[in-house]
């Protein structure tokens, strides 16, 4: 073998080896940080709620006329600016319909906003004046290509979705992998003092039911790094991926 040939062997092997390493310190265990509120939603606990099932898989949310929805207040620490929300989510609603997951209420200013939901099954928001699916955040525009390249997430199927919000940035991760990042020009900033999940409230009530089940939801006072959000993500995997098999197996027998 010449000695170019053994050097690009070398360099090769070296490659492989430095991408497997680098692969491998991305997302590792690692101790997750307290979160400042925690909900199994398997039972009641400190939140009102209307027309919710809490069972073994979590908070249930049905699309009937009495709309299903949780509200969390009572912040006793401070939550605003950078965050994070992770939880398990399994959608069983239309696709076509927006279905609110997250409405965050600032109620020290009102103009201030967070809302994500699904539309077409993606994942999509808005925060202040900034809406993920349209170009340029703005709403008079079209959808943009982003939103169209996020995929589809599966009707019947639990994903665990984290959620890191920032001043110019949000992160969206499903099952610990990235999703979708969204950048601003300017600082955005809310303060966290109501969450209501399952629905929307406008002008004419409670809208944009949300239909599923929704658990395990945490609050972070701070973004989480890919390992802290593999970590979180890998403390009830067993448990849901034994649901998600079930969910493939149901829709080999019909």
């Amino acid at each position: 073998m010449g000695r170019a040939r053994q050097l690009r062997l070398v360099l090769f092997i070296g490659s492989v080896f430095f991408a497997s390493c680098k692969d491998r310190s991305i997302k590792k265990t690692v101790k997750v940080p307290a979160a400042t509120r925690s909900f199994s939603f398997q039972k009641e606990g400190d939140f009102s709620f209307n027309e919710v099932v809490f069972n073994s898989e979590g908070a249930f949310f049905n699309d009937d006329e009495n709309l299903a929805y949780i509200r969390i207040n009572d912040f006793k620490k401070k939550v605003g600016n950078d965050f994070n929300l992770s939880f398990w989510v399994r959608n069983i609603g239309e696709p076509k319909d927006s279905q609110v997951l997250i409405n965050i209420k600032d109620t020290i200013n009102s103009y201030k906003r967070f809302k994500l939901w699904l539309g077409g099954r993606r994942l999509t928001g808005i925060f202040n004046s900034d809406h993920f699916w349209a170009k340029d955040y703005d709403y008079k525009n079209s959808k943009s290509k982003a939103y169209y390249d996020s995929y589809q997430l599966d009707n019947g199927r639990f994903y665990f979705l984290s959620l890191n919000v920032s001043r110019t940035k949000i992160e969206i991760f499903i099952d610990s992998e990235p999703y979708q990042t969204f950048k601003f020009a300017h600082g955005n900033s809310i303060n966290i003092h109501e969450i209501l999940i399952g629905a929307e409230e406008s002008n004419r009530g409670l809208t944009n039911q949300f239909s599923g089940n929704i658990s395990f939801f945490k609050i972070f006072t701070t973004n989480l790094t890919l390992s802290e959000i593999y970590s979180l993500n890998r403390e009830k995997l067993d448990y849901f991926n034994k649901i998600n098999d079930a969910h493939e197996l149901k829709k080999f027998n019909h």
